[in-house]
């Protein structure tokens, strides 16, 4: 008898060639997903999606016609999980980092790929997961990243806040204390590295962007409440003073210059 697989996966890809890539994979290296259909297109996926009810779609986003971010404002209310697996790169590609369980930059890794089904079985049919796709969603249709929601996966599960609700962040090991302007922390599991990679800069144009000013410490610069220049010292808005390191010191004095703030 055939071993019922946890995961039900349908992969949506324009691209023959990616479909067949990505279907090797998953039938020669991962044990706990089985393929329940393969679609070329928005139209067929969504056939595909109320005929197999798969839990996992691995979902490419640039595709003719509608894409990949269509199918999922057409289906808002299902029960899957999304893995991106696209070459897309533009203003969404935050909003995916931010609330998709993973994406995967095209070609596929297969080492990356089996252990994000790994990750996945975890969650696999947990509501409080669900959420995130909505989240997705409200953000794609508002490209004001300002107005973004950051997703934290804290211990709790996740928690959502707006970018320009984030103070700072402080690294603890390998996890990151979030410091709310409304008085609360909380602990996420992503380490300060991670964080950096997605936060809006300041070469994008928002209200709300983030500086490194310390190996340990990431700010949003529009809570900056006064600058100790002496002591080399950022007071934030939360009463906090933060040490600007050293080697980030010019970059920061430079920030400040162009913005005339000193």
């Amino acid at each position: 008898m055939k071993e019922d697989k946890i995961i039900k996966a349908l992969i949506v890809d324009d691209e023959e060639r990616s479909r067949r890539a990505i279907a090797s994979i998953i039938n020669n290296y991962a044990s706990n997903t089985e393929i329940v259909g393969q679609a070329d297109s928005v139209n067929t996926a969504i056939k595909l999606i109320h005929d197999k009810n798969p839990n996992v779609i691995l979902l490419d986003i640039n595709m003719p016609y509608k894409n990949g971010f269509d199918l999922l404002k057409e289906l808002p209310d299902r029960k899957y999980h999304v893995i991106f697996i696209t070459a897309y790169e533009g203003y969404a590609l935050r909003a995916i980092k931010f609330h998709a369980f993973n994406y995967i930059l095209k070609p596929v890794n297969i080492d990356e790929l089996i252990e994000t089904l790994v990750d996945l079985e975890k969650v696999v049919g947990k509501e409080n997961e669900f959420n995130h796709l909505q989240k997705l969603i409200d953000d794609l249709n508002n490209p004001k990243t300002d107005k973004h929601k950051l997703a934290i996966p804290a211990k709790e599960g996740r928690e959502y806040v707006e970018i320009g609700e984030i103070i700072r962040f402080k690294a603890d090991g390998s996890a990151t204390w979030i410091y709310l302007t409304d008085g609360r922390k909380v602990l996420s599991s992503k380490n300060l590295g991670e964080y950096q990679k997605i936060l809006p800069q300041e070469n994008e144009g928002t209200a709300h962007f983030f500086i490194r000013i310390h190996h340990g410490d990431i700010i949003n610069f529009s809570q900056i409440n006064k600058l100790h220049s002496k002591e080399s010292k950022f007071e934030m808005k939360d009463g906090e003073l933060l040490n600007i390191a050293q080697r980030r010191k010019s970059d920061v004095m430079k920030l400040l210059k162009n913005r005339k703030l000193i």
